[in-house]
């Protein structure tokens, strides 16, 4: 009697009946992956030392939060969300891995997605030379029969064509509501979205994440106390002015700390630095809620 051939791989299979192949996804090594989740400020003192003592993989794998913690809610270190290191890999990801987004976790998520679509569409119309562009040139053209049996190729080179006007309408109608809002607000956005900061940057989001990190500790505990903003102040030594940020808070006009204060647990000697890069992060916020609104709403202050 004949055996039995091979069984039938399950999976997803092309007109042609091969598999279709999904390639692994490369995470990066350990040391990139504990950069990349440094740079968040994700990583505990007890990780960093692991890290320098028995290597980035003992670190990674024996006291960063895997998966399933993750879904769960439990973090490396407080304040600051438990992500995994591919949500790090831009700026935008990166700040909204550190809490600088908004203080709202539904919002901040959408901000992020917005800026990321926008990085879609814009590189998606605005290409490099390519041979993958290349290639999807001829399949519309009809060079090449990529198309299954039995689907209209005018119909749906006419369908693609009709969704390529839109989706280049919607960019720039998004690209002009940006440049009206000033060349400070474009370039704080290009920064957060666009430009290829893939491990690091640009600076001032480096530094601010690192900040805050230093003493978001501080702030929790001081948030946990229900401390007042001019207790804050008092304690810190520190009289911030208008200027700089928060300025102390009239008579009769006091309020308790909220997470989205913990500027004012630096020390004095950066304030000012923390204003001139929270000026550019509220200017990419401006531009980010342009992107969200589709260039059509004036964004949320």
């Amino acid at each position: 009697m004949a055996r039995a051939g091979r069984k039938r791989k399950a999976g997803k299979r092309h007109p042609s009946g091969q598999l279709v192949r999904t390639p692994a996804r490369d995470k990066g090594t350990p040391e990139l992956q504990m950069q990349r989740l440094a740079r968040s400020g994700s990583v505990p003192a007890a990780s960093r030392a692991l890290w320098v003592s028995e290597g980035a993989a003992a670190a990674l794998a024996g006291t960063m939060p895997n998966k399933a913690q993750r879904r769960a809610g439990v973090v490396a270190v407080p304040g600051i969300k438990a992500v995994n290191a591919e949500e790090t890999i831009d700026p935008i990801g990166r700040a909204w891995a550190a809490g600088l987004l908004d203080a709202d976790e539904a919002i901040a998520q959408e901000l992020r997605d917005a800026g990321r679509r926008f990085s879609m569409l814009y590189w998606r119309k605005l290409p490099a030379p390519s041979p993958v562009s290349g290639l999807y040139a001829k399949m519309v053209s009809g060079l090449v029969d990529e198309l299954p049996a039995g689907v209209d190729r005018e119909a749906t080179i006419e369908e693609a064509d009709a969704r390529d006007r839109r989706q280049e309408d919607a960019l720039n109608r998004i690209i002009a509501a940006l440049d009206r809002l000033g060349r400070p607000t474009r370039r704080a956005v290009d920064e957060l979205v666009l430009d290829p900061f893939a491990d690091a940057g640009p600076s001032w989001l480096d530094w601010l994440i690192q900040a805050r990190a230093s003493v978001i500790g501080r702030t929790q505990r001081a948030v946990a106390e229900k401390m007042m903003v001019s207790t804050a102040h008092a304690r810190s030594g520190d009289p911030v002015d208008a200027t700089l940020g928060m300025a102390m808070p009239p008579p009769g006009q006091d309020r308790m700390v909220q997470l989205q204060d913990w500027h004012l647990f630096l020390p004095e000697r950066y304030q000012l630095r923390w204003s001139d890069a929270q000026a550019t992060l509220t200017k990419g916020l401006d531009g980010l809620w342009t992107i969200r609104n589709g260039g059509r709403l004036t964004p949320a202050q």
